[in-house]
């Protein structure tokens, strides 16, 4: 992979996480994106998509590998909740890197599901580009 395509991966991570959080959500996934003049600040979507993209090209074979029985056992469902991980998995790694006022807040199993499926098919269309 060039890496033109690894930057539009992490772009598209960025711009799935900020779809997700202020069209979806509004504002539960990552509070106080606005800044001092009101704008709205990217940077901290950058900064979790990064995350997101590292997590998820590093832990998710591992995963994908140990769950293949339970893959088996669901007929593939138990990939929704392969999903919720690694969005748990970045909220981990958000609050231990603790980068400035960062926070990643992600209450509840539904919501964890919600948006590791759409951040699942934003990343599907993302690899038809790549």
């Amino acid at each position: 992979m060039k890496i033109w395509g690894i930057f539009l991966l992490l772009l598209g991570n960025a711009a799935a996480l900020w779809a997700i959080d202020t069209q979806v959500y509004n504002d539960i996934l990552l509070p106080n994106t606005l800044d001092v003049a009101g704008s709205m600040n990217l940077g901290k979507y950058a900064i979790v998509g990064l995350l997101f993209s590292f997590i998820n090209t590093v832990l998710r074979p591992i995963l994908n590998l140990v769950s293949i029985p339970f893959r088996f056992l669901t007929m593939g469902l138990f990939g929704f909740i392969l999903n919720a991980v690694m969005l748990f998995a970045v909220q981990v790694a958000v609050d231990f890197l603790a980068i400035g006022d960062l926070r990643l807040i992600i209450s509840g199993l539904l919501t964890y599901v919600v948006a590791g499926l759409l951040l699942s098919i934003a990343n599907h269309i993302l690899h038809w580009f790549v």
